[in-house]
């Protein structure tokens, strides 16, 4: 059931929009695996092997990380 275009410039209904959208982040995706490479690694003789005692765990430094850093902090939990 086609529905009318109502101002719409690009002519492009939602369902195109989403299947275009999408075909578009797996062409991304696909490109930036086939150009990505290792060369950044580090070997495993080079990985450090400290050990961390900690309650809360974060890992990255984003608005929900930081904010759930704060919250886990303040109810007083080890937060690292």
């Amino acid at each position: 059931m086609d529905t009318p275009q109502n101002n719409n410039p690009l002519n492009c209904n939602r369902r195109d929009f989403i299947k275009y959208a999408g075909m578009g982040v797996a062409a991304f995706s696909v490109g930036g695996m086939m150009m990505s490479s290792n060369a950044g690694a580090a070997s495993i003789s080079s990985v450090s092997s400290d050990e961390l005692d900690s309650e809360v765990l974060i890992i990255g430094g984003g608005v929900a990380a930081t904010f759930a850093a704060i919250k886990a902090a303040e109810q007083g939990a080890k937060v690292t």
